[in-house]
């Protein structure tokens, strides 16, 4: 089975900083679900501008993590808004959802219960 994100690889790029990835994972709980509305709105009133920026943010806060699967889709998504190509974007939602809650779920049982809400 594929792991959902790489943990130590994370840990490394925040120079062993627990703390730090604890933060950042905090970032990614509080900011994804924001992110996800703002490219779904971008979609949905066809401002492909708005859908390509908050994909690349989203990306962006994904990778910190290695998050293969919900890298690859934000990248998809991001690339696809870039072209103006609207007709994939629909279907690429609930590919990106997908791989955005899945990260979600297994970085929310590396964070205390009380740091998530901060």
């Amino acid at each position: 089975m594929l792991t959902v994100f790489d943990h130590s690889g994370s840990l490394k790029r925040m120079g062993g900083d627990q703390q730090l990835f604890q933060e950042m994972v905090g970032f990614l709980l509080e900011d994804a679900p924001r992110l996800m509305e703002r490219f779904r709105a971008g979609v949905e009133a066809n401002n492909l501008s708005q859908a390509q920026h908050a994909a690349h943010t989203l990306k962006g806060l994904i990778s910190n993590f290695g998050a293969s699967r919900a890298v690859a889709a934000a990248a998809q998504a991001e690339e696809f808004a870039r072209r103006g190509d609207a007709s994939p974007l629909q279907r690429i939602i609930p590919e990106l959802d997908a791989a955005v809650r899945e990260l979600e779920i297994a970085l929310a049982s590396h964070v205390p219960e009380h740091a998530r809400h901060a």
